[in-house]
């Protein structure tokens, strides 16, 4: 599976076809109360403010590893991707089947629903 690009090794895990069509559904509401209790020790939602991880505001659409103020691992610098719903929902349910060798010592989120809700709520931050 090494040489697999990102969207056929998702398919293959079977992440991203229920996640993507998901991702577009979520409730910005639902998704603070999740991103509290799952995100919000490590990553602030305020713009500037890193806690032992990047803040998540502006997340959507800024290139993976280039937070302002968080030095990110050069696996996610290596990745070079930029943060999109089918993406960040892929990362939220696996983040080291996604990045191998992220520092994310988060093991992921099986729920696609609190994923998507999580990625509205991501949506509205700036």
């Amino acid at each position: 599976m090494s040489g697999m690009k990102l969207p056929a090794l998702l398919a293959v895990l079977g992440i991203l076809a229920p996640a993507a069509a998901h991702a577009a559904e979520g409730n910005a509401a639902a998704g603070r109360v999740t991103f509290v209790r799952q995100c919000g020790l490590c990553h602030s939602p305020r713009a500037g403010e890193v806690l032992t991880a990047p803040s998540l505001a502006g997340v959507i659409g800024r290139k993976a590893g280039a937070a302002p103020g968080y030095r990110a691992s050069s696996a996610l610098k290596a990745w070079g991707k930029r943060w999109e719903a089918p993406l960040l929902d892929a990362y939220i349910a696996s983040p080291a089947t996604v990045v191998p060798g992220t520092k994310m010592s988060y093991s992921g989120l099986p729920d696609p629903t609190k994923r998507a809700d999580i990625i509205a709520y991501l949506s509205t931050l700036r």
